[in-house]
């Protein structure tokens, strides 16, 4: 099914204009936190690079306060594996746009309708995990997703003790069928899209408090 093709894109296929690589360090074993997103968005098709748009900037502003008001939590990871510091990581569970609306200013992927439609409800089910959604070509390509963001979650393990926040509810959703196999129980903290970490309502909450803390340790 093209839809699963697209999905589980290897950045060497025929929907690899589309692709976006995670931000990890090349070797296993130097990362302390990863953050795991959901798929790459307008920016992030435009920059190459995971979480660079508001989204990405209203993250950083989170997480590191001082930072520069047109930095983003992309672009400073970014900055840290090109010194070789590769304790913060950024992974998507998609590597390419789960949504039509990515695509502003460039040709967007021959998918048909119906598998757009498929895409969209892998990316919005209610399911527990990726094995439980009950139609069938859904259930088929959720899984795919799943063993391929399991795979990159265990490249980065090696000996380390790292944390994994989960941000999003499909994020969590993708990381709770390999959950046990976690160092660490994972954090798990609302999508940072419309600026929900900076909401009173959300900042304080336990999640993210203990992600600002680790993350502010692995800044200085």
């Amino acid at each position: 099914m093209t839809a699963i093709e697209y999905l589980t894109e290897d950045g060497q296929g025929r929907y690899a204009p589309w692709y976006v690589s995670d931000l990890v360090p090349e070797s296993a074993g130097e990362t302390e936190i990863a953050f795991v997103f959901e798929s790459p968005h307008v920016r992030e098709l435009e920059a190459g690079v995971p979480v660079v748009g508001p989204s990405g900037r209203a993250a950083l502003r989170f997480l590191m306060p001082e930072a520069a008001v047109d930095e983003s939590l992309g672009c400073f990871v970014q900055r840290r594996l090109s010194v070789g510091d590769g304790r913060v990581a950024i992974l998507n569970v998609s590597m390419v746009p789960m949504q039509g609306a990515a695509f502003v200013g460039m040709d967007a992927p021959d998918l048909a309708e119906e598998e757009w439609a498929l895409i969209a409800k892998v990316r919005r089910s209610t399911s527990r995990s990726p094995d439980s959604m009950r139609d069938p070509a859904a259930k088929e390509a959720s899984i795919a997703l799943h063993q391929g963001l399991g795979t990159r979650i265990r490249n980065l393990a090696a000996e380390r003790d790292f944390r994994v926040v989960a941000a999003g509810a499909f994020a969590q959703r993708m990381m709770h069928a390999i959950q046990d196999e976690l160092p660490q129980p994972m954090l798990c903290v609302p999508h940072p899209s419309f600026n929900q970490w900076n909401r009173a309502t959300n900042m304080h909450r336990p999640g993210l408090v203990e992600s600002r803390a680790l993350f502010e340790r692995l800044a200085r």
